[in-house]
């Protein structure tokens, strides 16, 4: 683990410069490569979707700049009313899939999103959350290098939309028996989690009778057979508000 001192400049660096290094860049690939010649792993985001308008772009950006490739970039929106199809239209050239209709709820619009995923490494983004710049590359390096990794967890910094100054949440993982133990607080923060297609071969669906709690429920379920690695990096940012 980084240093208390590590940490806290690591935090005034993301608070100051991380939120919006995805609009002080302008250039977007042509294209999200669907087949790329490299031994690289390709990693499928999910982004689940609905009436999330006044915050999208910034997720879908924070995704299509990635200093890394390749990826596949799949937006399942459940039917929104508000901008959301205006702003999907205005990025569609770049995405690998996207798609308005109506679902059952968030857990369905991901299985869907998994269902066409071809990557290497899987993972979903909540459509008001968003990634680093370097974030999938460092995710990349993990699990394709270190063989016994097959889920990674990162911290995330929770943003608040007011304005409010944000919160590192630090990531870790123990053990399945420590992280059952929700009453004492556990750090597995949803954006900041990775696995690899192994791991979604034995492991399955996201519970679709839940849709508050399928996160929770997906970690425990990996934990019966994986083991999450810890990394020190902040890989993603969370953002909290009103709606």
């Amino acid at each position: 683990m980084e240093t208390d001192l590590a940490k806290v400049q690591n935090l005034t660096h993301l608070i100051e410069h991380g939120q919006n290094w995805m609009w002080e860049v302008s250039s977007l690939p042509d294209k999200l490569p669907l087949q790329c010649d490299t031994k690289l792993p390709k990693i499928s985001v999910i982004t689940p979707s609905f009436n999330q308008g006044k915050f999208i772009e910034r997720t879908i950006r924070s995704v299509l700049l990635q200093s890394y490739q390749p990826v596949e970039y799949i937006v399942i929106d459940g039917g929104s009313t508000d901008n959301t199809i205006d702003i999907l239209r205005k990025y569609e050239k770049h995405l690998t899939y996207w798609a308005s209709e109506p679902d059952r709820g968030q857990s369905h619009a991901i299985n869907k999103g998994f269902s066409m995923a071809t990557g290497q490494i899987l993972c979903w983004l909540n459509s008001d959350d968003f990634y680093f710049s370097d974030t999938l590359k460092e995710v990349a390096k993990v699990l394709a290098d270190d063989k016994k990794a097959f889920a990674l967890v990162g911290h995330c910094l929770k943003v608040y939309n007011d304005d409010d100054r944000p919160i590192l949440l630090e990531g870790n993982f123990e053990s399945r028996r420590r992280m059952l133990e929700f009453w004492k607080g556990y750090q597995m923060h949803q954006p900041a989690i990775f696995w690899r297609r192994e791991v979604f071969e034995q492991v399955g669906w996201l519970n679709e009778d839940l849709n508050l709690i399928m996160d929770f429920d997906y970690w425990a379920r990996i934990a019966e057979q994986f083991n999450f690695l810890a990394i020190s990096k902040v890989l993603a940012g969370c953002c909290y508000h009103s709606d």
